[in-house]
């Protein structure tokens, strides 16, 4: 630790939205803020633009070209040119990066002007499922812009253990992150409502990733052989993205009565608190915030045997795993948990907000990144009160 800073060091933080530091990363501002840096974030606008200018304590510059969904060489040409000009302008001691272009191209940029760099992997998403000439394509710009950073941050150990394969990682250069973190305190434990009926939550944009297709047809059977089971779904649907469920295929899952749509949620808390279980069929993730968050408000969780996802839910502990892609292995798996007994679900229940507790927390999350940061430029000493934070101990019944 540092004793005295004349100033105090400059921290950015680049990711590839405005909501994507409004919903993952203020946490992590916050500390970074308490331990005396001075912080900047980047990020294109987006209707989360105006929250996140209200909010002080740090400054935030708009990115003007990164466009996550668009392939176009030239335009991330000039959106890694525009790095380098805010990276200039701004002089930081140390930058941050999450999402996939702001890794790649915030990394190429920092070690071009000797700026200590930390990309944070938060999922091998799209390209990483399908192979194909992109595939290849971003393998190699992971592979050059990775090399020679001190360490690569990642939310499960499967992840960092392919980036080590296709040798975008050397030895020791991967460092498992648990996730964004989730503040126990906001998603506090809530009791499991009345068992009628049964309600399975899913939350998460509606991407065919997110295995939405297997959902409905397990949940089409589930329906079909149950009675008081309902399925409701939560989330962004993201036409412009290539896995993004089509509007006409969502709207024909809600004329046949197998989703109850709830749109985009700005506090997903109510929700959970009405659910009796999450689901999340996933193909990969990084560390599904949404299952974490559902696990500190003691929800059971089910998900798919794939990375990022076994990672988090401990099975039989907190929930149960069904094989990626088999509706029917998930049907099972849907029944399975309707059918368990009140003090078996209220156990899970339990377990699962103590897991969270334990593992997941914000302060866990931060207190890695301090780490990283101080192995690489120090940590100065807080210039004012660090936020107080309660205790937290297990979750027991009274």
């Amino acid at each position: 630790m540092q004793s005295e800073l004349q100033k105090p060091q400059h921290l950015l933080i680049i990711a590839n939205s405005c909501w994507n530091i409004y919903n993952f990363r203020l946490n992590l501002i916050q500390s970074l803020l308490d331990h005396g840096f001075k912080v900047s974030v980047l990020a294109p606008a987006d209707e989360y633009t105006s929250k996140l200018q209200t909010m002080p304590g740090f400054s935030l510059y708009l990115l003007k070209n990164l466009h996550a969904q668009q392939k176009n060489p030239f335009k991330d040409l000039v959106f890694y040119w525009e790095l380098q000009r805010l990276f200039r302008q701004l002089k930081p001691d140390f930058a941050l990066g999450f999402t996939i272009k702001p890794n790649l191209f915030g990394s190429l940029a920092a070690k071009s002007l000797g700026i200590p760099f930390l990309p944070t992997v938060t999922g091998l998403g799209y390209t990483f499922l399908r192979e194909g000439w992109l595939n290849k394509l971003v393998i190699r710009l992971y592979q050059k812009a990775f090399r020679g950073l001190h360490a690569v941050a990642l939310h499960n150990e499967s992840d960092l253990r392919l980036l080590q394969k296709l040798n975008i990682l050397t030895p020791g250069q991967g460092i498992s992150v648990p996730g964004s973190g989730v503040d126990t305190q906001k998603f506090a434990y809530t009791p499991l409502p009345s068992r009628k009926p049964f309600i399975f939550l899913f939350l998460g944009r509606l991407l065919r990733d997110k295995g939405l297709i297997e959902l409905a047809e397990a949940a089409a059977q589930v329906k079909a052989r149950q009675k008081n089971i309902e399925f409701w779904i939560a989330g962004s649907n993201e036409v412009e993205n290539p896995a993004a469920i089509s509007k006409q295929e969502l709207q024909a899952w809600i004329d046949q009565g197998v989703f109850k749509y709830f749109g985009q949620v700005e506090d997903v808390r109510p929700l959970l608190a009405d659910s009796h279980a999450v689901v999340l069929p996933s193909y990969r993730e990084g560390m599904p915030r949404a299952i974490l968050e559902a696990m500190s408000m003691g929800r059971p969780v089910i998900v798919t045997n794939v990375p990022g996802c076994r990672e988090a839910v401990p099975l039989h502990q907190c929930g149960l795993w069904a094989p990626p892609r088999d509706a029917e292995a998930l049907a099972a798996a849907l029944e399975q948990m309707v059918q368990m007994g009140d003090g078996q679900l209220l156990n899970m229940s339990l377990d699962c907000r103590n897991f969270a507790l334990q593992h997941f927390s914000c302060e866990a999350v931060e207190a890695v990144y301090l780490q990283l940061i101080a192995a690489q430029i120090g940590l100065p000493r807080p210039n004012h009160r660090s936020r107080s934070r309660q205790a937290q101990g297990q979750t027991t019944l009274e």
